[in-house]
This record gives C-alpha cells, sequence and structure tokens, in this order.
C-alpha cells in the first residue's frame, strides 16, 4: 500500500461557520465563485411552496437534473443551462414523496437497430409512477404493497421498492398491479438499491450484500460485510465498491461478489463511497475524505474537513465539509487549492458522471458551476448527446425557457410562472473469519399473499 499525502482543509471564522449553518441557502456570489476558480453556469427555483414544501430528492442522468418536491411535483432541468424542460404534479400533497429514479435503457430491434428511451420513476404515498423522461407523460401507476421509505429503483422492465421488514419487491413495468417476485431478506433494508451486471443489489442492517437477477429474482450471491453497510454501493465497470460503519471498505465483482481487494480507513464511516474514474473516494468520520486507487486500493491521499465529494474534473476534486464550505482539492494528491465560504443550506448532488457542479436546497434554489476553463462538460462515461435524439416534449406541463442560454445573473426560468395554478386556469466474506460468515436460514421468498416460504433462497451462498 503506498503511503497516503494528508493535508489539512482550513476553516473559516468559527462565527461564519456557525452562521451559515443556521442560515437558508443563499446564491453563491460570481465573485466567490471565481475565487474558486469556478464560474456559475447558472440558477433557477423549483416548483414548490416555501415554508410549506420541500426538495425530497434530486437525481442526475444523461444531461437533465431531476428535482422532486416532497409533494410530489417532478420537474427537469437541462443541466448545461438551467432550461425547465417539463414538470408534472402527481398523486396526493399530502402524502410523502421518494424518489426521483432514472433509468435509460437500449433494445434491440427485431427489424435491426436499437430504441433508446429513458424513463423516471417515483412514489408518491404507497403509489408508483412511471413517466417518459422526455416529457414528463406519466406512463403508469400502481399501487405498492406495503410501505417504504426509500426511493424505487428503475430497471429496464422493472421498478424495484424496498419494502418494510426486510423485502425487495419487483414490480414489472407495463403489468399495472402485479408483483413480478418478492425477495425476504434478514434484517430491515439499509439503503435504496441499485442495478449492476445484471443484478439488483441491496444491503441490510445486519451488514450484509444481497444480490438476485434483475429479471426473475432468481439469488445471485451474499456477502457479509461483517458490519452494516453505509448507503448504497458504488458501481463501477462491473465493480462494486462500499464501506461498512467499522470503516472497512471493500472492491467486489458485481456480478459474482469475488473479492478484489480490502483495506480500511482507520475510523468509522457514515457516508456513501463514491467512484469516479481510477479513484474511489471515501468520506469517513472526523471528518475526512480519503482517495483510493479503484483498481489496487492503493490509499493515494487524505484531507481533513471535507466530508462529501460534488463532483470530479480532470484535474480536481470538489468536496464540501458538514457546514457547507466548498473544498477545491488536487485530484492527484489531494491538496487543497482553493475554497468558498459556507454557503448556508445548500445540498449538494453528487455528480460522478461529468465535471459540472450542483447544488440544491431544501427550500428548492438550484445553482450549477463549472471550472472556468471547461466551457463543455467533461464526462466520465458516455457522452448522452451521442445517444439517439429524445421525443419531442409534451404538449402538457410547464413549456420550456424561450432563451436556454440564461445569464448566469439571471435565473435560468421557473420564477414567473405560478406551478401551482389550477389546471384551466456473495457468497459468505472471504475476508472474515468463518465463524463471522453467517448464512442465516429464515429469511424466505415471501408469497404473494405475504406469507413465508420455509426454504431460504440464499441457503446456498
Amino acid at each position: 500500500m503506498s503511503l497516503a499525502r494528508v493535508f489539512r482543509f482550513s476553516s473559516f471564522a468559527l462565527a461564519l461557520v456557525l452562521a451559515s449553518t443556521a442560515a437558508e441557502a443563499r446564491l453563491v456570489g460570481r465573485q466567490v465563485a471565481q475565487e474558486a476558480g469556478l464560474t456559475r453556469a447558472w440558477f433557477t427555483q423549483a416548483a414548490l411552496m416555501s415554508g410549506v414544501q420541500r426538495v425530497a430528492g434530486a437525481e442526475l442522468q444523461d444531461g437533465v437534473l431531476y428535482v422532486l418536491s416532497s409533494a410530489g411535483t417532478i420537474q427537469a432541468f437541462d443541466a448545461e443551462s438551467g432550461e425547465n424542460l417539463w414538470t408534472n404534479r402527481l398523486g396526493d400533497p399530502s402524502q410523502p414523496a421518494t424518489g426521483p429514479a432514472i433509468r435509460r435503457t437500449v433494445k434491440q430491434l427485431a427489424e435491426g437497430g436499437t430504441s433508446v428511451s429513458t424513463r423516471c420513476a417515483i412514489i408518491v404515498g404507497t403509489t408508483i409512477y412511471v413517466l417518459d423522461a422526455a416529457n414528463g407523460v406519466e406512463i403508469e401507476s400502481q399501487a405498492i404493497h406495503g410501505s417504504t421509505d426509500s426511493a424505487p429503483v428503475l430497471g429496464d422492465d422493472h421498478v424495484y421498492v424496498s419494502a418494510l421488514g426486510g423485502r425487495l419487491i419487483g414490480y414489472p413495468i407495463a403489468k399495472p398491479r402485479s408483483v413480478n417476485f418478492r425477495i425476504a431478506s434478514p434484517g430491515q433494508l439499509y439503503a435504496t438499491p441499485l442495478l449492476a451486471s445484471g443484478r439488483v443489489i441491496w444491503t441490510t442492517a445486519k451488514g450484509e450484500v444481497y444480490a438476485a437477477a434483475a429479471e426473475t429474482g432468481r439469488p445471485a450471491y451474499r456477502f457479509n460485510a461483517s458490519a452494516p453497510v453505509v448507503g448504497t454501493p458504488a458501481a463501477v465497470e462491473d465493480s462494486l465498491y462500499f464501506a461498512n460503519e467499522r470503516g472497512v471498505i471493500y472492491a467486489l465483482d458485481a456480478e459474482r461478489a469475488r473479492p478484489l481487494w480490502r483495506t480500511s480507513v482507520g475510523s468509522s464511516v457514515s457516508r456513501p463511497v463514491v467512484g469516479v474514474g481510477d479513484a474511489v473516494f471515501v468520506p469517513a468520520d472526523g471528518p475526512t475524505l480519503h482517495s483510493f486507487d479503484r483498481k489496487s486500493g492503493d490509499h493515494t491521499w487524505i484531507v481533513d474537513g471535507p466530508s462529501e465529494v460534488v463532483s470530479v474534473s480532470p484535474e480536481r476534486v470538489y468536496a464540501v465539509t458538514p457546514v457547507g464550505e466548498l473544498a477545491v482539492l488536487d485530484r492527484k494528491t489531494g491538496r487543497p487549492l482553493a475554497s468558498w465560504p459556507a454557503g448556508g443550506a445548500l445540498r449538494p448532488v453528487t455528480n460522478t458522471q461529468t465535471d459540472r457542479l450542483f447544488f440544491v436546497s431544501e427550500s428548492g434554489l438550484i445553482q450549477c458551476f463549472h471550472e472556468s476553463a471547461l466551457t463543455e462538460p467533461v464526462y466520465h462515461g458516455d457522452d448522452p448527446a451521442q445517444a439517439e435524439p429524445a421525443d419531442a416534449p409534451a404538449e402538457e406541463g410547464e413549456p420550456a425557457a424561450d432563451t436556454p442560454d440564461a445569464p448566469a445573473d439571471q435565473p435560468a426560468g421557473g420564477f414567473d410562472d405560478d406551478p401551482f395554478a389550477p389546471d384551466g386556469e456473495a457468497s459468505d466474506d472471504p475476508f472474515s473469519p468463518e465463524e463471522e460468515a453467517a448464512a442465516s436460514d429464515d429469511d424466505p421468498f415471501s408469497s404473494d399473499d405475504g406469507g413465508a416460504d420455509e426454504d431460504d433462497p440464499f441457503a446456498d451462498f
């Protein structure tokens, strides 16, 4: 293991920090951004009632930022211009909303060629809504069995929901009021599941990682991480990266749970791992931010202060401290390069797709920044512009802004129109001692009526 470079990120005056933690999110000024080498590309306001509603979730996918309010209003914004592409209100606004989940699907056509579509899923109350992400038009809705407090996961043909009681349920798309499979695993599901290598993968409070075939629910493996896994694992190039609460970092083959490497940060961890390019970033309690080589697991650097990764550019890593300060770090060494003071209750949207920085406050203020020299986004994967063009926007919903390239000194749209106006108006852990690798036999598949079969579907793993 290589010797990690260690730096300390200096905080600003304590009075400023304390004031900022209690303050509402505010617009980051151009000069402040410039001092950190950044340009504010755009800002706007999400459609929600101030003081009554809040932002429930935000997700970036293929150049579009999707923002969901606690009242079930879902909006799509162009990630480069801030243009409001569409808005849709779903369900009962008094019911809790979770999501959004986004999925881009490429399918082979029988007559040759491919079709490309992107869908969006949210849950409002006890109803799943699936939308066409190109225009916000509802494709279908169906009631879920039981209750959930986590976001759905959207696959090519299923919506996956983690239900209370340790069950993962797969609902087939285009087959309302049906359930394709239910999988029970011991221990409460610990975070939103994910899809990788044809598997749906989830973690439990007992510290186990489970995987099943995404289309059938057939068990694939169970992996014992010895302690609860923090957040949703990061998936990069068919590999999984995650940390348990004790600070042990695991790298596995996503298809079979074959161990790739294991290491430790030497302290507890309570935030999920982030994988981008050739690096894995681990925000440990303290707070400290660790960087590891994604292939070898070598520890490359550690910085005191940052607690959450915002984005990564070719030469820089952007992270925030618990009080909202932005830390600009050298990507190779972790050396602090610049910073800006705490900006109130800003919440970063972790971006592993491009270099752009996105912040969304609970009150709906959305801001986007980029390095001043990088006028075009830098993609860590495929450029969505190379995909087939999306469908034309629907006639219904909030119209797009007239000027996509709104100047950064003016909002990118969304302030003038009233969005609330009435319509018409693996196996056991190979790293742990054998006595720690437990195979439980009390987590059977649930039957459709909620009963339990006698056999553990993961007993062979």
